[in-house]
Protein backbone atom coordinates (compact mmCIF):
# COMPACT_ATOMS: atom_id res chain seq x y z
CA UNK A 1 0.00 0.00 0.00
CA UNK A 2 1.44 3.38 -0.99
CA UNK A 3 2.02 6.26 1.42
CA UNK A 4 -0.64 8.29 -0.41
CA UNK A 5 -3.17 5.47 0.06
CA UNK A 6 -2.27 5.19 3.75
CA UNK A 7 -2.64 8.96 4.23
CA UNK A 8 -6.06 8.87 2.55
CA UNK A 9 -7.04 5.93 4.75
CA UNK A 10 -5.79 7.78 7.85
CA UNK A 11 -7.80 10.87 6.88
CA UNK A 12 -10.98 8.84 6.44
CA UNK A 13 -10.48 6.98 9.74
CA UNK A 14 -9.86 10.11 11.80
CA UNK A 15 -13.13 11.89 10.93
CA UNK A 16 -14.77 10.19 13.91
CA UNK A 17 -11.96 11.40 16.16
CA UNK A 18 -12.30 14.91 14.74
CA UNK A 19 -16.03 14.99 15.45
CA UNK A 20 -15.54 13.61 18.96
CA UNK A 21 -12.77 16.08 19.75
CA UNK A 22 -14.92 18.97 18.54
CA UNK A 23 -17.78 17.63 20.69
CA UNK A 24 -15.48 17.50 23.70
CA UNK A 25 -14.36 21.05 23.09
CA UNK A 26 -17.97 22.17 22.58
CA UNK A 27 -19.01 20.61 25.87
CA UNK A 28 -16.50 22.82 27.65
CA UNK A 29 -15.07 19.86 29.48
CA UNK A 30 -12.50 21.74 31.52
CA UNK A 31 -9.82 20.86 29.02
CA UNK A 32 -6.56 22.18 30.34
CA UNK A 33 -3.52 21.83 28.12
CA UNK A 34 -2.39 18.55 29.70
CA UNK A 35 -5.84 16.97 29.28
CA UNK A 36 -6.07 18.10 25.66
CA UNK A 37 -2.76 16.42 24.90
CA UNK A 38 -3.75 13.27 26.81
CA UNK A 39 -7.05 13.10 24.89
CA UNK A 40 -5.25 13.50 21.57
CA UNK A 41 -2.64 10.90 22.53
CA UNK A 42 -5.29 8.38 23.62
CA UNK A 43 -7.35 8.79 20.46
CA UNK A 44 -4.22 8.57 18.31
CA UNK A 45 -2.88 5.55 20.21
CA UNK A 46 -6.13 3.63 19.90
CA UNK A 47 -6.62 4.65 16.27
CA UNK A 48 -3.04 3.71 15.44
CA UNK A 49 -2.93 0.50 17.45
CA UNK A 50 -6.23 -0.94 16.26
CA UNK A 51 -5.18 -1.60 12.64
CA UNK A 52 -2.29 -3.71 13.91
CA UNK A 53 -4.53 -5.51 16.42
CA UNK A 54 -7.09 -6.04 13.66
CA UNK A 55 -4.43 -7.41 11.33
CA UNK A 56 -3.30 -9.84 14.03
CA UNK A 57 -6.87 -10.92 14.76
CA UNK A 58 -7.69 -11.04 11.08
CA UNK A 59 -5.08 -13.70 10.59
CA UNK A 60 -7.39 -16.16 12.35
CA UNK A 61 -10.55 -14.62 13.88
CA UNK A 62 -11.89 -12.26 11.23
CA UNK A 63 -15.20 -14.02 10.65
CA UNK A 64 -16.07 -13.95 14.37
CA UNK A 65 -15.55 -10.25 15.03
CA UNK A 66 -16.75 -8.72 11.75
CA UNK A 67 -20.32 -9.81 12.48
CA UNK A 68 -20.75 -7.51 15.50
CA UNK A 69 -17.98 -4.88 15.64
CA UNK A 70 -20.30 -2.21 14.22
CA UNK A 71 -22.84 -2.85 17.00
CA UNK A 72 -20.18 -2.31 19.67
CA UNK A 73 -19.12 1.01 18.18
CA UNK A 74 -22.74 2.12 17.77
CA UNK A 75 -23.69 1.17 21.34
CA UNK A 76 -20.73 2.98 22.90
CA UNK A 77 -21.22 6.16 20.88
CA UNK A 78 -25.02 6.14 21.32
CA UNK A 79 -24.61 5.74 25.09
CA UNK A 80 -22.14 8.60 25.39
CA UNK A 81 -24.11 10.82 22.99
CA UNK A 82 -27.43 10.02 24.68
CA UNK A 83 -25.97 10.89 28.04
CA UNK A 84 -24.69 14.21 26.70
CA UNK A 85 -28.12 15.06 25.26
CA UNK A 86 -29.83 14.11 28.50
CA UNK A 87 -27.45 16.27 30.52
CA UNK A 88 -27.93 19.16 28.09
CA UNK A 89 -31.71 18.92 28.48
CA UNK A 90 -31.52 18.49 32.27
CA UNK A 91 -28.76 20.88 33.41
CA UNK A 92 -29.76 20.70 37.06
CA UNK A 93 -29.83 16.91 37.25
CA UNK A 94 -27.88 15.67 40.30
CA UNK A 95 -25.86 13.09 38.31
CA UNK A 96 -22.31 14.04 37.43
CA UNK A 97 -21.91 15.74 34.06
CA UNK A 98 -20.27 13.96 31.16
CA UNK A 99 -16.71 15.18 31.28
CA UNK A 100 -14.41 14.55 28.34
CA UNK A 101 -11.47 15.56 30.48
CA UNK A 102 -11.93 12.43 32.67
CA UNK A 103 -9.64 9.54 31.78
CA UNK A 104 -12.48 6.97 31.86
CA UNK A 105 -14.54 8.97 29.37
CA UNK A 106 -11.54 9.51 27.13
CA UNK A 107 -10.76 5.78 27.10
CA UNK A 108 -14.37 4.91 26.23
CA UNK A 109 -14.42 7.46 23.42
CA UNK A 110 -11.04 6.30 22.11
CA UNK A 111 -12.25 2.70 22.01
CA UNK A 112 -15.55 3.57 20.34
CA UNK A 113 -13.96 5.69 17.61
CA UNK A 114 -11.26 3.13 16.84
CA UNK A 115 -13.52 0.14 16.11
CA UNK A 116 -13.52 1.04 12.41
CA UNK A 117 -9.69 1.05 12.46
CA UNK A 118 -9.84 -2.47 13.91
CA UNK A 119 -12.01 -3.53 10.96
CA UNK A 120 -9.57 -1.91 8.52
CA UNK A 121 -6.75 -3.85 10.15
CA UNK A 122 -8.71 -7.06 9.69
CA UNK A 123 -9.04 -6.27 6.01
CA UNK A 124 -5.24 -5.89 5.86
CA UNK A 125 -5.01 -9.58 6.79
CA UNK A 126 -6.60 -10.45 3.44
CA UNK A 127 -4.16 -8.35 1.45
CA UNK A 128 -1.16 -10.55 0.66
CA UNK A 129 1.05 -7.54 -0.03
CA UNK A 130 0.61 -6.22 3.55
CA UNK A 131 3.52 -7.43 5.66
CA UNK A 132 3.79 -6.83 9.39
CA UNK A 133 6.21 -3.96 8.73
CA UNK A 134 3.78 -2.31 6.32
CA UNK A 135 0.91 -2.68 8.78
CA UNK A 136 3.03 -1.07 11.50
CA UNK A 137 3.94 1.76 9.14
CA UNK A 138 0.25 2.29 8.33
CA UNK A 139 -0.64 2.18 12.05
CA UNK A 140 1.99 4.83 12.85
CA UNK A 141 0.75 7.14 10.08
CA UNK A 142 -2.90 6.65 11.10
CA UNK A 143 -2.02 7.46 14.70
CA UNK A 144 -0.04 10.55 13.73
CA UNK A 145 -2.77 11.96 11.53
CA UNK A 146 -5.35 11.28 14.24
CA UNK A 147 -3.22 13.08 16.82
CA UNK A 148 -2.96 16.25 14.72
CA UNK A 149 -6.65 16.19 13.84
CA UNK A 150 -7.75 15.59 17.45
CA UNK A 151 -5.68 18.44 18.86
CA UNK A 152 -7.12 20.73 16.18
CA UNK A 153 -10.66 19.50 16.90
CA UNK A 154 -10.48 20.14 20.63
CA UNK A 155 -9.17 23.67 20.08
CA UNK A 156 -11.83 24.33 17.42
CA UNK A 157 -14.62 22.95 19.62
CA UNK A 158 -13.44 25.04 22.57
CA UNK A 159 -13.44 28.21 20.46
CA UNK A 160 -16.89 27.48 18.98
CA UNK A 161 -18.23 26.42 22.39
CA UNK A 162 -17.64 29.90 23.80
CA UNK A 163 -20.51 31.15 21.64
CA UNK A 164 -23.01 28.51 22.83
CA UNK A 165 -24.49 27.81 26.22
CA UNK A 166 -23.02 24.67 27.75
CA UNK A 167 -26.43 22.94 27.52
CA UNK A 168 -26.77 23.61 23.79
CA UNK A 169 -23.18 22.57 23.20
CA UNK A 170 -23.76 19.27 25.05
CA UNK A 171 -26.86 18.55 22.97
CA UNK A 172 -25.00 19.30 19.71
CA UNK A 173 -22.06 17.16 20.84
CA UNK A 174 -24.40 14.28 21.76
CA UNK A 175 -26.15 14.46 18.40
CA UNK A 176 -22.77 14.36 16.64
CA UNK A 177 -21.72 11.23 18.58
CA UNK A 178 -24.99 9.42 17.90
CA UNK A 179 -24.65 10.40 14.24
CA UNK A 180 -21.16 8.88 14.10
CA UNK A 181 -22.49 5.65 15.65
CA UNK A 182 -25.36 5.55 13.16
CA UNK A 183 -22.93 6.15 10.28
CA UNK A 184 -20.80 3.20 11.39
CA UNK A 185 -23.88 1.00 11.63
CA UNK A 186 -25.26 2.09 8.25
CA UNK A 187 -21.89 1.62 6.54
CA UNK A 188 -21.93 -1.99 7.68
CA UNK A 189 -25.39 -2.64 6.27
CA UNK A 190 -24.86 -0.79 2.99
Amino acid sequence: MSIIAILLLAASLCFDSLAVSISGGLAGSHFGAARRWRFALLLAAFQGLMPFVGWCLGQSFNHYIMSFDHWIAFALLAFIGGRMIYEGLHPDHPNKKMNYARLRTQLLVALATSIDALAVGMSFAFMPQMSAAQVLQAAFIIGGVTFVVTVSGVFLGTKIGRYFSSQKAEIVGGIILIGIGAKILLEHFF
